[in-house]
Formats: structure tokens, C-alpha cells, sequence
């Protein structure tokens, strides 16, 4: 596909479900690529951001299980709620400077992912930002980041050792939950100052953990020797059967959509601004993630009796013009 220099954005779900698509070129006019724009693109390989993009908006390269490298510029200053989410080919990324927050699941599900550069412009890492990760085996916070939200690592199966800087206030919930291979945290300032972390419950993996005090995050990070094992305790923290916030829907690629009782959009509205476009798109797929959120339209978009991933696909066609 070409697209034409005059374009100066990639709307809301405009490639959506192309899942024959290969290789695209962007222009260099855009500036942003809107939300869900190549959700579900399963065959998109490769992809080279030009140099006027400063947003990458929530879920735009969702579930582009094929995609092996991205190259963002460094005017990028926004990359979306699980922008990534689902890129289990995707084998490293680095991020532009002026970008101040990971969301969340924005790399949840990168299976593949065995190097991630964060730079010193963040100061937040969001809900599940790098859970499923699991080939990661280590990762570096910058100087900076002053949260870490829940359960961010989530089975991270590899990961052995984090460095964190003392600029971190607050650890969310279950950190390192399903990581059977964690071990070890580097962190930059001292003991009193690590005691007044506000860490949340459920993180026992973080607290039987060896901590290395007063490790610069420009030192490298040691070898592990194998000497020292983390200390068990008796009594485990038992983790609840359910989370507290679920992910994305994972699996949206090519589901069946079932025929709607009615073509009346405006019954699918779901922000309730008068108007059928991305942002109704990203109001449904919070919804289906188990966020509060308001929702004025009807959500069961395929009329079907339930909300689901073929609905977001139902609407994503409408957005598209397909129907």
C-alpha cells in the first residue's frame, strides 16, 4: 500500500484486520497514527515511523503478531494505552526521549522482547506495561520514574534482575507475579530510602528478592553467581483467583462478526459526542478491558446479546466505512 504525501494522519482503524499486509510506508507528512490503525495486521513485518510523528495512539499496532522491529523518531512524546500489545515477534525497542510515560499494556504480551531502552524522560511505567514479556531477562528504569504500576512484569518468565532509582515513591501490586526466575534487585539509593517505597500487596517475589544498595544505574549489572539465594518464607502471600484489572482482548484478529439487527449508527455512539469515529473505538475496548468508563451508545455493536472482541471488529468496520 502507498499512501499519498498529503496525508497527515492514519485514522482511527484505517488498516484494521488487513492481515495480508506486509510492509506499508509512511509519509513523511503524518503526524500521528490514531488508534487501532493497524490493529490486527498479523503478516506486518516491518515498520519505519517518519520523522513527524509525535503520537502513537491506543492500540494502533495491537496483535501484529509478525512484527519484528520498530523504529520510532524521536519526536514521538505519546505512545497509546497497549499500543503493542500482543507483538510476540517483536524482539527489541528503544524509546523516543520525549515519551514520559509507558501505559498501560503497551508492550504487554511481547513475548519475544529481549531488549528494551527507556530513557531518562519517563516517569511513570503503567499496568502490566511489560507483563508476558517473557524472554525479557533484565530491564533498567531510568532516573525518573517515580511509579511502577500493577503487576507490570507480569509473567515475565526470564527476568532475573531489575535496576530501579531511587526517584521510585510507589510499587503497584504483585510486581513480579508468574516470575519464577527473579532473583535480584539493583537499587540506586540506600536501605532507609528503599523502606519508604509505598509497595502494595501481593509482592512477595519483589520482597524475598536479594537487594544490591547503592547500585548506580550506569554500573553494570554483575554476574550472577548463584552463592546467594533469595530468603523463602513459611507463608506465602496467596494471589486471588481473579485480577483486579484485566487486559486488553487478546485474540481479535480475525474473529466472526455476526450480522447486526440494525444498521443505526447512531445507536452505537458509544462516547456520545454525535459522532462514529476512534475515539468510540477506544471508549468500547476500555469497557471490554474491565475499566469504568461511561458508555452512551449501545456496546453490543453486532446485536448479538453480548459485548465482546466482535463487536470492537463490528465497529471497527463501521469506522473504516466498510459497511
Amino acid at each position: 500500500i502507498e499512501i499519498p504525501e498529503s496525508v497527515a494522519s492514519i485514522g482511527g482503524a484505517a488498516f484494521s484486520g488487513c492481515s495480508s499486509l506486509i510492509s506499508i510506508k509512511i509519509p513523511e507528512g503524518v503526524t500521528s497514527i490514531e488508534s487501532c490503525a493497524f490493529y490486527g495486521c498479523n503478516s506486518l513485518k516491518s515498520i519505519e515511523i517518519p520523522e513527524g510523528v509525535t503520537s502513537i495512539e491506543d492500540y494502533a499496532f495491537n496483535c501484529c503478531s509478525s512484527l519484528t522491529s520498530i523504529k520510532m523518531p524521536e519526536g514521538v512524546t505519546s505512545i497509546g494505552y497497549s499500543a503493542f500489545y500482543g507483538c510476540s515477534s517483536l524482539t527489541s525497542i528503544k524509546i523516543p526521549k520525549g515519551v514520559t510515560s509507558i501505559e498501560n499494556s503497551a508492550f504487554s504480551g511481547c513475548s519475544s522482547l529481549t531488549s528494551i531502552e527507556l530513557p531518562e524522560s519517563v516517569t511513570s511505567i503503567g499496568d502490566y506495561a511489560f507483563s508476558g514479556c517473557s524472554s525479557l531477562t533484565s530491564i533498567e528504569l531510568p532516573e525518573g520514574v517515580t511509579s511502577i504500576g500493577w503487576e507490570a512484569f507480569r509473567d515475565c518468565s526470564g527476568l532475573t534482575n531489575i535496576k530501579i532509582p531511587e526517584s521510585v515513591k510507589s510499587i503497584g501490586w504483585s510486581l513480579f507475579y508468574n516470575c519464577d526466575s527473579f532473583k535480584t534487585i539493583y537499587y540506586a539509593g540506600n536501605e532507609a530510602q528503599w523502606n519508604q517505597i509505598s509497595i502494595e500487596d501481593y509482592n512477595d517475589t519483589l520482597k524475598q528478592a536479594k537487594i544490591i544498595f547503592g547500585h548506580n544505574t550506569d554500573q553494570p549489572v554483575p554476574p550472577d553467581t548463584g552463592l546467594i539465594d533469595p530468603p523463602v518464607t513459611d507463608d506465602p502471600v496467596t494471589l486471588p483467583d481473579t485480577d483486579p484489572v484485566k487486559p486488553p482482548v487478546t485474540d481479535p484478529i480475525n474473529p466472526p462478526v455476526t450480522e447486526p439487527d440494525t444498521d443505526n449508527e447512531s445507536e452505537v455512539d458509544i462516547n456520545g459526542d454525535g459522532k462514529i469515529n476512534s475515539k468510540d473505538l477506544t471508549r468500547l475496548m476500555k469497557f471490554i478491558a474491565g475499566e469504568k468508563v461511561d458508555i452512551a451508545g449501545n456496546a453490543d455493536v453486532n446485536g448479538d446479546g453480548k459485548v465482546n472482541s466482535k463487536d470492537l471488529t463490528r465497529l471497527m468496520k463501521m469506522i473504516a466505512g466498510a459497511l
